[in-house]
């Protein structure tokens, strides 16, 4: 890829970030907050940027984790005000990861391009999956000292239950977005 191709990705990878950033912050945490306010400061249970690293590996690789990074330094920064380095590049990380971990067991989920949509997005949220164990258990690792002892085993399954679902629900959103759009002839079917 040339600079220009990065450069194009990149702001493709960091409005991505900022739109579902911003729904979380606006809408999802609030409502949260209402019902568990002891785990809303460290866990959303529907992050929709986790399904956005998601699709941004499948489709960049090892490039995603640059892009991912970066875009979400900008994107907490811009929103939330502040942004801790070591968690970004956590999840900046973990999608890759876990697609490396299926290379290396014999799945190259890099190649899922030409799958039906159907196994397409049920592989990618497989990926999800795995990624948001690893996420999760990163998280309470570097988080621990924030997060009572009472509440570690709440906020990892929080962590991982608002990681799939997210991914999920962005991944409903981003089917409707392109069959409105019509870039192309997409079922919905999950």
């Amino acid at each position: 890829m040339d600079v220009k191709s990065h450069l194009v990705a990149f702001s493709i990878v960091l409005l991505a970030f900022i739109a579902s950033t911003s729904i979380v912050v606006a809408v999802i945490d609030p409502i949260q907050h209402t019902y568990l306010p002891e785990i809303t400061p460290f866990a959303t249970l529907l992050f929709l940027p986790h399904g956005v690293r998601v699709i941004v590996t499948w489709l960049y690789g090892v490039w995603s984790i640059p892009y991912l990074f970066f875009a979400t330094i900008f994107a907490d920064l811009l929103i939330r005000g502040s942004a801790d380095p070591t968690v970004i590049f956590i999840t900046a990380i973990v999608c890759y990861a876990s697609f490396e971990l299926f290379k290396l067991c014999g799945l190259d989920m890099y190649k899922m391009k030409n799958m039906k949509s159907k196994n397409l997005w049920r592989s990618l949220l497989l990926v999800a999956f795995v990624s948001s164990v690893f996420n999760s258990v990163l998280h309470n690792i570097v988080l621990q000292s924030q997060i009572l002892p009472e509440n570690a085993l709440q906020t990892m399954l929080s962590y991982m239950v608002g990681d799939v679902l997210g991914t999920l629900a962005l991944f409903f959103i981003a089917l409707l977005i392109v069959k409105a759009i019509g870039l192309t002839k997409v079922k919905i079917n999950l």
